[in-house]
């Protein structure tokens, strides 16, 4: 009876244990930080950027808005319709304003601002224009946003390859000769899509692309993203 009872004692003391240690573990789990920690760890490294996002570390924000970051923090993280900003859809207030300026700005009819990047740019572009069966010409070195606007509106892609930069070994511009072969050579074609400039800063001759396109009465989609301040800088195209 004695050694029953000194088992079941050793059995409930195993198990309750093993269940502090489960909770030890859940705790430090929950209380991990993954993601802050690398980017602190990225933060602290020696470092040149070449990529997106465009302030490049901070260094090129706007000093209006860094000075309400160094002020104001997390606080500066808000909603639209509750603080007097605004709204996107439909566009009012503050944000009405400023898409106005920024349509002035750029020289364009209409501006919008997005929210998660160029990439739901052309997510919305791809949805908007483009409907099922749809024949598109698009730009083999497009984003991968791209590749899921023809998935999402279920339209029909017909690949142009760009030309390579073989000093630099990256794909570069696509000639202007083979985008009108392509719209010769496929009939009820919706639309050419090119990425301008690319990644790389590759541009295309995009006005001779639009006067084909033009001609042949169909819709040109240029995604610009990586060019978007080309505008304020006499080097760039």
């Amino acid at each position: 009876m004695c050694f029953h009872i000194l088992v079941n004692e050793k059995k409930t003391e195993l198990k309750n244990s093993l269940k502090e240690n489960h909770e030890n573990v859940n705790n430090e789990r929950q209380s991990a930080t993954p993601i802050l920690d690398a980017i602190e760890a990225t933060m602290k490294k020696p470092f040149r950027q070449f990529h997106i996002p465009g302030h490049t570390r901070g260094k090129a924000v706007f000093a209006k808005f860094a000075n309400l970051l160094k002020t104001y923090g997390a606080g500066l993280d808000t909603t639209d319709e509750f603080d007097s900003i605004g709204t996107l859809l439909p566009e009012t207030g503050a944000i009405k304003e400023a898409q106005t300026i920024m349509a002035q700005t750029f020289g364009a009819k209409k501006t919008f601002f997005l929210l998660n990047g160029s990439t739901i740019g052309n997510l919305a572009l791809g949805l908007t224009v483009l409907k099922k069966g749809s024949k598109v010409i698009v730009a083999r070195n497009c984003h991968r946003s791209v590749v899921s606007a023809m998935m999402l509106s279920k339209s029909q892609p017909i690949w142009i390859m760009p030309e390579k930069v073989d000093n630099f070994s990256v794909w570069g511009q696509i000639n202007p000769l083979n985008v009108e072969k392509l719209l010769d050579e496929n009939e009820n074609v919706s639309a050419v899509w090119l990425t301008s400039p690319t990644y790389e800063g590759v541009a295309s001759d995009i006005k001779t692309i639009a006067k084909i396109c033009k001609k042949k009465n169909v819709l040109l989609l240029v995604d610009e993203a990586h060019g978007c301040l080309w505008k304020f800088n006499d080097k760039f195209p």
